[in-house]
């Protein structure tokens, strides 16, 4: 019996929904798609109303934006079934998704992973988020079971609802980013397994390169904040430890008057055409350096 879970934010996922639900039935099982919009605009939840029609599929509009990590746990109340399938709206899915999890469905909570297209997306204002994607986000299964809490992310996981309901989202958490970090680190604190397999979707909704990067922005803040308060330790995160080595060579100050420049910098590096990761990499890590 399974609940899957989508939260919606200005995305059409009527395709999305329709291949789950197909892939369901031919599974032959008990379940449920529940589909929460997190206040999107008036087009995304005129164009999203034609999965009403879709059979099992339960669709909530929210009159207020509640944030990434709040939506994922008003799933906990909405699901009626043990186990839960969260799946992000702008992915597509493989053939036999739905059967691999099945075969999973006992574990306590499992990742399936997520990749992008091996071409390169027409449009040179996708090609950062693009790019990052391919470098930084699709780990092969080995690598992922190589650091398994680390290498989780929201995207794209099961998860048995007993655990979620005691083990979710941080609330605090209203920006963008982390609250996977959050989640990953709670899970290996409690010594729950993270399992791995080989199920990945394909993220299709590519932001522009300056959306994106105000999304690494809002992410690096909450880094930041959540370290200040100390639920994440540096020697956690790679970035985390960069900024921790600088800081001890007492150079965090002096580069803090740079960082202006060298953020301005790395800004302007990443929106050219083909920006090499090493330029996103240090705007972090100036970034992190300006604002802590």
């Amino acid at each position: 019996m399974l609940s899957i879970c989508i939260p919606i934010y200005q995305y059409d996922i009527f395709d999305l929904v329709n291949e789950l639900y197909l892939q369901c039935k031919t599974s032959n099982l008990k379940f449920e798609i529940i589909c929460i919009d997190d206040n999107s605009d008036e087009l995304y939840k005129l164009i999203n109303q034609k999965i009403k029609k879709i059979e099992s599929v339960h669709y909530v509009e929210l009159k207020k934006n509640i944030g990434r990590s709040k939506i994922r746990n008003l799933f906990i109340e909405k699901a009626k079934y043990s186990s839960l399938l969260f799946i992000d709206c702008d992915c597509s899915i493989p053939k036999r998704f739905i059967e691999k999890y099945l075969k999973n469905i006992k574990k306590d909570i499992v990742y399936g992973g997520r990749k992008h297209s091996d071409f390169k997306p027409n449009d040179e204002k996708l090609f950062l988020r693009w790019k990052y994607g391919i470098c930084n986000e699709d780990l092969s299964i080995d690598t992922r079971k190589n650091n398994p809490y680390l290498s989780f992310r929201s995207n794209n996981f099961l998860i048995k609802k007993k655990i979620f309901s005691r083990i979710n989202f941080d609330e605090s958490i209203t920006y963008y980013g982390h609250e996977d970090t959050l989640l990953a680190i709670e899970l290996k604190k409690n010594k729950i397994e993270i399992f791995h397999i080989e199920n990945a979707v394909t993220h299709e909704g590519l932001e522009t390169n300056t959306e994106f990067l105000k999304q690494v922005r809002l992410s690096i803040v909450n880094l930041d904040s959540l370290y200040k308060k100390k639920k994440i330790k540096a020697n956690e995160i790679k970035l985390l430890r960069a900024y921790q080595f600088i800081n001890n060579l007492l150079l965090a100050n002096i580069l803090s008057y740079l960082s202006n420049f060298f953020v301005k910098l790395c800004h302007k590096k990443l929106l050219k055409k083909e920006p090499k990761m090493i330029w996103l990499n240090l705007y972090k890590l100036f970034y992190l350096i300006k604002i802590h």
